[in-house]
């Protein structure tokens, strides 16, 4: 059971009037000894709630104070469901950490941190969840004053690895990073596994990645993550070029994908577009590019849900950036993204510009993405935040081996063919197959498999020569041109 009495409850003040006191991280240090009864800090205390050891560092003060003030009113993700099981005259607190409906139990974690599995279908068992109630005491129950909370949100905001400065003043905004400092860590090539994507797709060298566009797909992080940090620069090589870095992207969708079916997971796309691209929409389809941007759109790609932070595109859907920071082709841009707790913020050069909360599902998959056009990236560094590992209700399975591409050197089909008008569709040696209209790439495909006089295309696009014509899906007749 949970302890609800700490001493003598005190009054406190409003989280602003709190917040305007000068912090001491020094005393800070010795009061946060009552938060290790639940959680842990630097390796120490009790691994029940979340581990605090970077938490702070990564939220501005007032989300801090807020939080042990009123921990009610926010609950943290993985722990927004407690509940009391009680049976033949025994009671059990703690979080649900879900069902084995094959054993007929429920898991639950207790305040040891220990977690149990718990028979919910035998007789006189009764489960109950408790709505917008924490666990966590707070402030006031424990007898904490206002100066002893603005302290330990001053020693939880500090690097608390390091020597703590007891004359601290702590920094009122988010905290943009490069990637520098304590917790993060460089990613190359080996971090990532393949989706849906070619062996020739990607090319590293160590922590820098060539992306040729083509196939439309993702490559991901090899772990799922709740909470983190991800710092990089990217530079498209071509006008209008498109690509994107997916947050938290669904475990069912990536299996979808690595199945063969679709191009992209799930998840919250943070968009990665070249400043030509609106002109060559408009030119290409006729419309007006009123939708979207090229500065740093956030959004939900499949049935993911995210309030937008405002400018919101005209469906609702998308978080505009409030700056325009982006620079075009073959010139190096920097991207901040933090996704914590159901919130993903991005910095685009060094400047928050756009995101969304009240984000579910809230883990999952970094991928990064190819549609269709070459770029790079470089410098890409992740900070995992608590909880450290992430387990997800669905499992995916081991990438399959890539696609090799098709050597076509010497096929007939080599070469650019005409058809409907203003359409070509030219082949090269290497495999590919690029399809215009007039001037204009449309996209991008591989040979998947060829014959002496045919060839597929990924996506299942058919060619097959009879005489000097080429048939094309069954649908178009083409000449050489």
């Amino acid at each position: 059971l949970f302890p609800t009495k700490f001493g003598i409850p005190t009054e406190l003040g409003s989280v602003d009037e709190i917040a305007a006191l000068n912090p001491s991280a020094g005393n800070g240090r010795s009061k946060a000894a009552l938060c290790m009864v639940c959680h842990q800090i630097g390796g120490a205390g009790t691994p029940f709630g979340p581990d605090l050891t970077n938490w702070g560092q990564v939220r501005d003060v007032k989300e801090v104070i807020r939080a042990m003030v009123d921990p009610s009113a926010e609950l943290a993700h993985g722990y927004d469901k407690p509940l009391v099981v009680t049976q033949s005259g025994h009671r059990l607190e703690g979080v649900s950490r879900g069902y084995s409906w094959h054993a007929g139990a429920i898991r639950v974690k207790t305040m040891g941190g220990v977690t149990l599995k718990v028979p919910h279908r035998r007789p006189h068992a009764k489960i109950k969840y408790l709505k917008d109630h924490s666990w966590m005491p707070s402030a006031s129950a424990m007898g904490l004053k206002n100066q002893d909370v603005r302290d330990i949100a001053a020693f939880l905001m500090s690097d608390i690895a390091g020597e703590v400065d007891s004359g601290l003043i702590v920094k009122m905004e988010p905290k943009f990073s490069r990637g520098e400092g304590p917790g993060w860590v460089e990613l190359t090539g080996e971090d990532f596994l393949n989706v849906n994507c070619r062996d020739d797709t990607w090319k590293w060298e160590r922590g820098h990645a060539w992306c040729t566009g083509s196939p439309t797909g993702v490559i991901r992080y090899c772990k799922p993550l709740t909470n983190f940090e991800f710092s990089c620069e990217w530079m498209h090589k071509q006008k209008g070029g498109n690509s994107g870095v997916f947050v938290w992207a669904t475990p069912q969708s990536v299996n979808r994908l690595m199945a063969g079916k679709g191009a992209l997971p799930h998840g919250i796309e943070v968009q990665v577009l070249d400043l030509g691209y609106k002109e060559i929409y408009e030119a290409q389809y006729k419309k007006k590019g009123d939708w979207f941007t090229s500065h740093g759109d956030v959004f939900p790609v499949g049935p993911i849900k995210m309030k937008p932070f405002p400018p919101v595109a005209p469906n609702g859907r998308r978080s505009f950036p409030s700056k325009n920071r982006t620079k075009g082709i073959n010139e190096w841009n920097h991207y901040y993204i933090r996704a914590i707790d159901g919130v993903v913020r991005l910095w685009v050069n060094g400047e928050e510009v756009s995101g969304g909360e009240e984000i579910s599902p809230a883990a999952g998959y970094l991928c990064l993405e190819s549609e269709g056009a070459p770029i790079e990236f470089k410098n890409m560094r992740l900070r995992v935040l608590p909880p450290f590992e992430t387990k997800l209700e669905v499992d995916v399975g081991n990438p399959p081996p890539a696609p090799k591409p098709i050597n076509m050197k010497g096929h007939v089909l080599l070469g650019k063919w005409s058809y409907a008008g203003s359409y070509t569709r030219e082949f090269f040696a290497d495999g590919r197959c690029i399809l215009r209209d007039r001037d204009q790439v449309v996209w991008i495909k591989r040979v998947q498999g060829a014959t002496k006089d045919s060839a597929i295309l990924e996506g299942g696009y058919t060619h097959v020569l009879k005489g000097e014509t080429l048939y094309i899906e069954d649908r178009y007749q083409a000449v050489r041109k």
